[in-house]
């Protein structure tokens, strides 16, 4: 049986998109990065690639007017680099349900040497970091420990929590994995840590919502340069709600983002992209381990 997921294109965009757009228009797109906020990989944290040019002003974003019910909160869009425009798209803002007792911390573009480099963003907010806490950047840590595989699962309902560096005041130490319940509906996100250019943020681990439960996402886009200016705003219309196979989701390591759409073949893989199903059968993803 083909696994699926709950975000997928609605079949009039995938036809928008091959139509292209015409001049001073807004090109939906049929395949891009997943706002991070509604969805990220917890991966080894690295500092993202610098890119040529300075991403355009910030959008001002009107939120769809259908809201979905529920305690949903609208996170705003921001820009990402596309490596094939050689140029900037931008990912749609998203309705979310916050992860019990989190905040999101948006992720920014921001100016070294004669490049520009993304910081990622990161939800933060926990029993021993409150929601209103000020943020704590750590040295980086090293890289995972190599520890035995584990064994048998205990139970029909159990999963393996990998294990992490912990920061002990002045050095890192090593907290082994464990056996965790899967809990109906929720996914684990394991403990990882955050890039920034002021250091490393460590993001304890949580349960999060099951993707069909968290919100709606929408389509990025490809906006016309010349529209770019103050008093241009942005409404997403196309909402990510049909299923798409999970062979179409896809990773890109140095930019801690998830991809949805055809990104297939020897060009896209020296750019990056990896098929998050054989990723997931070397390391933990918390899209994959509970399916």
């Amino acid at each position: 049986m083909v696994r699926s997921c709950v975000f997928g294109l609605l079949c009039a965009l995938c036809a928008v998109s091959r139509l292209g757009a015409a001049p001073g228009a807004v090109q939906v797109l049929a395949r891009g990065p997943v706002h991070e906020a509604f969805a990220a990989p917890a991966m080894e944290p690295m500092a993202t690639p610098i890119v040529p040019k300075a991403p355009p002003i910030t959008l001002e974003e009107l939120p769809p007017g259908e809201k979905p019910e529920g305690d949903h909160v609208w996170i705003a869009g921001y820009w990402a680099w596309d490596d094939e425009r050689n140029d900037y798209l931008w990912v749609s803002g998203t309705w979310r349900t916050a992860p019990p007792g989190k905040r999101w911390v948006g992720g920014y573009w921001y100016q070294e040497g004669n490049g520009w480099r993304w910081a990622p963003g990161f939800w933060v907010g926990d029993e021993n970091q409150p929601a209103g806490a000020e943020i704590t950047y750590l040295p980086a840590p090293p890289p995972p420990s190599e520890a035995a595989k584990p064994g048998p699962a205990p139970a029909p309902d159990s999963f393996f929590v990998p294990g992490h560096w912990v920061w002990a005041g002045n050095r890192y130490t090593w907290r082994a994995g464990y056996w965790g319940k899967v809990q109906p509906d929720h996914v684990w996100v394991p403990a990882h840590y955050r890039w920034s250019p002021g250091g490393h943020v460590f993001v304890p681990g949580y349960w999060d919502l099951a993707l069909a439960r968290r919100g709606i996402l929408h389509a990025p886009v490809a906006i016309d340069p010349a529209l770019v200016e103050p008093a241009f705003v942005h409404t997403p219309t196309h909402a990510l709600q049909e299923a798409v196979a999970l062979d179409s989701l896809f990773v890109r390591a140095a930019w801690s983002h998830y991809y949805f759409g055809d990104y297939y073949g020897p060009v896209y893989r020296e750019l990056g992209y990896e098929s998050c199903i054989l990723m997931s059968r070397k390391r933990y993803d918390p899209i994959f381990a509970h399916e």
